[in-house]
């Protein structure tokens, strides 16, 4: 979930339906990140840029030579949203901060967005039922899923 893939599968793919999920962020970060962050975290526009280009070739390749790839875009959250930071961040600290690190998704409507996909993945590709309307193509009760099918 929203990270990059290593190994050994970036070229050998996993030989199994996968779901990919991501956040919005990590999809825009080339244009959101800017000069300054970079320069304050010691790294320049050019090495970012190409490890921002090498994670994406790594993606793509993983998804190219993987069987049934599914990759899942959450819109609004930031990468903490896949984690239980998502409902911690919310309650004790201000909206700013809280936006900061989980992104603007209300936590539990993340959860449960996340968990619908999950739960439908498993129930499709585990348990071998009829394919699940959630794979099917955009869903009105899930606006905030991109879901593309590899």
């Amino acid at each position: 979930m929203d990270c990059s893939p290593f190994g050994t599968v970036i070229a050998e793919g996993v030989g199994k339906p996968i779901l990919y999920m991501l956040s919005e962020e990590a999809i825009a970060a080339s244009t959101t990140i800017t000069d300054e962050a970079l320069e304050a975290a010691g790294i320049t526009r050019e090495a970012f840029d190409a490890m921002l280009a090498e994670q994406l070739a790594d993606r793509a390749s993983l998804l190219e030579s993987s069987p049934g790839a599914y990759q899942f875009v959450l819109s609004w959250p930031k990468h903490n949203t896949y984690s239980t930071d998502s409902g911690l961040a919310r309650r004790p600290r201000a909206a700013a901060e809280s936006e900061e690190m989980v992104g603007t998704i209300e936590p539990d409507r993340a959860v449960k967005v996340i968990s619908d996909y999950v739960v439908a993945f498993f129930d499709q590709h585990v348990k071998a039922r009829e394919a699940v309307r959630l794979f099917n193509g955009p869903g009105a009760d899930y606006p905030e899923v991109t879901l593309e099918v590899l």
